[in-house]
């Protein structure tokens, strides 16, 4: 099933080391909230590559869930 996501990395790349590169701090909670929306739209490009219906199924239900946190979290910003 992992081979499926190989759109999210680079040719060469492992799922390690790409989750290596992406580790982020972010500095306030509307930083990152303005970044997690920017992740929910790639991903949803993302998914749109994956032609097998049931990666398909579970990322979009996993961005999904994803949205919902970052909507709840958006009402307690300043």
């Amino acid at each position: 099933m992992l081979s499926k996501l190989e759109v999210f990395f680079d040719n060469d790349e492992s799922i390690k080391e790409a989750s290596d590169k992406q580790k982020v701090n972010f500095k306030t909670y509307p930083e990152m909230y303005e970044n997690n929306i920017r992740l929910i739209e790639f991903l949803k490009l993302k998914i749109k590559e994956i032609k097998h219906e049931e990666v398909c199924t579970l990322l979009s239900y996993w961005v999904a869930a994803l949205q919902m946190e970052n909507d709840d979290m958006k009402k307690y910003l300043p």
